[in-house]
């Protein structure tokens, strides 16, 4: 009996971002008073077809349950973040199975509060196109689907949506480090990460910026890999790491970060943030907010202008 909703998302495994968002689409889903499972990589109803080669020939196995489980639903809908983006092949392949093969099988599909980083390919425009609704958290995605004829409804990320109760029960669920840290009331947290269009010696520079700050800084890790960004740039730095808690976002001045939801959860603790963009929907999401946003492709390091922006707010 075809008595579920399924939920499609990157959740289950280090993202605190993608926790929230699987947390804030589980309570939109609530008011439809029908049971909700999950599809994601790891530690849900259901794992996502396999996307390695030898691994998709095991039609028996991994990939069977997974047709089972779109088959078996009553409706899919992929809840939050950046999931199907043509200029990402690994993502398309994952998410873009998902979404065909839930439209072959006329499923109701619902593309929530989604981000695109370019316009979608002849191919991918076409199931988006038979989708019962797409919805985009910024400008810049609107405007990537309206250049392919595609219409789309602007929203604001489902994170937003999380009380604060949610977020530290998040928080308290998925700690990425342990032990805590003992502060003074004048500090800013930070969040740096690594990404492919990053060069080397540009996330060095990142670093060298964070420590020309002259407050005293926390590095907030996001993500098991934020981990791997701090060990491998920042283990002789005189900033601190310490997991993501109340005490921490409420006790800070400011943040400055790359993690587009250690931002948004900055925003939701009334703090003053400045992100640095090193993906579109970073850039797009935060200037439809009004936010200044430092461009880590095209900002001058001489000029350090998160030590300027952080002056400024002395």
């Amino acid at each position: 009996m075809k008595n579920y909703i399924l939920l499609v998302g990157n959740y289950g495994g280090t993202n605190l971002g993608d926790e929230m968002l699987k947390q804030a689409s589980l309570q939109m889903l609530a008011s439809e008073k029908t049971e909700v499972k999950t599809m994601q990589p790891c530690g849900g109803d259901f794992e996502v077809f396999a996307s390695g080669f030898r691994s998709m020939l095991n039609f028996r196995g991994q990939n069977w349950q997974a047709f089972l489980a779109i088959k078996n639903s009553s409706r899919v809908v992929f809840g939050g973040g950046g999931l199907i983006n043509s200029d990402n092949w690994r993502s398309l392949v994952i998410w873009g199975q998902i979404l065909a093969v839930a439209l072959i099988l006329g499923k109701q599909v619902d593309l929530v509060a989604q981000s695109f980083s370019s316009p979608p390919s002849t191919g991918l425009r076409w199931l988006l196109s038979k989708c019962n609704s797409v919805s985009v958290r910024d400008k810049l995605s609107q405007e990537y689907l309206s250049q392919v004829g595609l219409n789309s409804k602007l929203v604001s990320d489902l994170a937003l949506d999380l009380d604060m109760d949610s977020i530290k029960n998040i928080f308290e669920d998925n700690k990425l480090l342990e032990g805590q840290l003992l502060l003074s009331n004048d500090y800013g947290i930070c969040n740096a990460r690594e990404y492919s269009k990053l060069s080397d010696s540009r996330c060095k520079s990142i670093v060298s910026m964070l420590e020309q700050i002259e407050v005293p800084l926390v590095f907030v890790p996001f993500d098991k890999s934020d981990i791997d960004f701090y060990n491998k740039y920042m283990s002789n730095s005189q900033i601190p790491m310490a997991a993501a808690s109340m005490q921490l976002f409420q006790n800070a001045k400011f943040a400055i970060g790359m993690r587009l939801h250690f931002c948004l959860t900055a925003m939701k603790f009334g703090l003053d943030v400045l992100p640095l963009a090193y993906a579109s929907k970073v850039l797009g999401l935060f200037g439809d907010l009004g936010l200044q946003v430092v461009d880590l492709y095209t900002l001058h390091v001489q000029k350090n202008p998160l030590r300027e922006w952080v002056n400024k707010k002395k």
